[in-house]
């Protein structure tokens, strides 16, 4: 298992082009209204969602999951108000 979590920090991963995993992401976005995104040199399907939040205003939450090769390694990324990209390396 390959995690990485943070409150605001820019997250960028790179694995080799041959890696076989399986992807979980996910990114709530700021307060501020600023897009953050989820970048990927890997195949993976995203979908938007809303999360409640007390006292103040819903915020909007990326999710991307996909599989590579036979998805033996199990990675997951989360991260709020910045973006997460994942490259491929050769």
């Amino acid at each position: 298992l390959f995690e990485i979590h943070t409150m605001g920090g820019h997250v960028e991963v790179s694995f080799p082009a041959s890696f076989s995993g399986t992807f979980e992401v996910e990114l709530e976005q700021s307060d501020d209204g600023t897009e953050n995104r989820i970048i990927s040199d890997f195949p993976l399907q995203m979908r938007t969602s809303k999360r409640e939040r007390w006292l103040r205003r819903d915020v909007a939450v990326l999710h991307a999951t996909g599989k590579t090769g036979s998805g033996d390694a199990r990675v997951r990324i989360t991260t709020v108000g910045s973006d997460i990209v994942i490259r491929r390396t050769r």
